[in-house]
């Protein structure tokens, strides 16, 4: 049973011309920021029960707190299973000049998150300081999933000192060898993470794009670092997975 905490099913299509396939028996959280996004992805959803959740947010390259309604809408008609991705990239120059509508929307997100009692789900680039500083709201919260976890083991473990009840989401960088989040893999007890592939955006040297299916090689490496059979290891982050997007009926 592999479980996918962060993926974008409409660009995978938009990208590769053909409709994404997904590993049978799977579960993934599809990640939307448009409402074109979303609808698509909710209903090819349909196509696959009792596979697909789906998470809306307003991300923070481009953030715009207009969408709110729409996010209200979405949550009231339980149309959602978690909110995001939401937070901060400070990555580039152009995105650093836009800080002040990144934590409006970052404020407005949170807000929504408590009230709903549905999960948070975090994009962070060059920022996480600024995720710290709302620790004593995160910590209100369902629970907060760090998508392409950014930070170091220490960090980790200090949300989790904190109160947060927080999950660490692992994608391909342990197959590119990304030492930071290898070594968060192996601090971490099993039952704080997750594995995502962000299909299409997160790839290895000489792909165009990622896929659905690079769940499998994630979960490996993740059992792997964890020293736990590759089976063994997928059902306990399939476990987290339903914890935090809830189970399929």
């Amino acid at each position: 049973m592999y479980s996918d905490s962060h993926v974008h099913l409409y660009d995978v299509f938009n990208e590769s011309a053909f409709a994404p396939t997904l590993v049978p028996g799977s579960v993934l959280c599809a990640s939307a920021h448009a409402e074109a996004e979303f609808v698509w992805q909710e209903s090819y959803g349909r196509m696959w029960p009792k596979q697909v959740k789906l998470s809306f947010g307003n991300h923070p390259q481009d953030p715009c707190v207009a969408h709110a309604p729409m996010l209200i809408n979405l949550v009231e008609g339980g149309r959602l299973s978690g909110i995001g991705e939401c937070g901060f990239d400070l990555y580039t120059p152009a995105y650093r000049a836009r800080l002040d509508e990144q934590k409006a929307c970052w404020d407005m997100q949170l807000d929504i998150a408590e009230r709903s009692g549905l999960p948070l789900v975090v994009h962070c680039r060059k920022a996480l300081d600024l995720v710290f500083k709302d620790t004593r709201r995160l910590k209100r919260l369902k629970a907060v999933v760090f998508h392409g976890w950014p930070g170091s083991a220490r960090e980790a473990e200090s949300f989790l000192e904190r109160g947060v009840n927080a999950f660490f989401s692992c994608g391909k960088g342990l197959l590119r060898g990304d030492r930071s989040l290898q070594a968060t893999v192996c601090a971490l007890p099993v039952e704080r993470l997750l594995t995502e592939t962000d299909a299409p955006w997160m790839t290895l040297k000489g792909e165009s794009i990622s896929i659905p299916a690079d769940i499998r090689a994630v979960t490996a490496r993740g059992a792997e670092l964890k020293g736990l059979e590759r089976d063994a290891f997928a059902l306990a982050v399939y476990e987290n997975f339903t914890a935090v997007f809830g189970t399929f009926s």
